[in-house]
């Protein structure tokens, strides 16, 4: 599974126009169950509010899947943040940020 990326801005309400720049709370939370294999394989990474973009907070969450060794999974939750925040688009276009970021650790 990909990283969740997300990029707190505020949804426009009905009647009234919308605010900027206000202030967006973002609670989460990381846990982990071991399956069946005798080791646990997978990793996962969770970076709230680690770089702003045009006065917004940029989060970066992700799940890595061990498939059967923890070597990859440990290093994409190692690398993968930290390359997808030094992206250039990161914060505007996040899709093609991830994308990028992608293709670059699978190399």
């Amino acid at each position: 599974i990909p990283p969740y990326v997300l990029k707190h801005v505020d949804a426009p309400s009905v009647g009234r126009p919308p605010t900027t720049n206000r202030s967006v709370a973002l609670a989460y939370g990381t846990g982990s169950t071991q399956g069946p294999r005798p080791t646990m394989e997978d990793a996962h990474f969770a970076h709230p509010r680690a770089k702003e973009v045009e006065r917004q907070p940029l989060s970066i969450f992700g799940i890595l899947d061990g498939h059967c060794g923890r070597r990859v999974a440990d290093l994409g939750a190692q690398f993968i943040p930290t390359d997808f925040l030094a992206h250039p688009s990161a914060g505007t276009n996040n899709a093609d940020a991830l994308i990028e970021t992608m293709i670059r650790a699978d190399h």
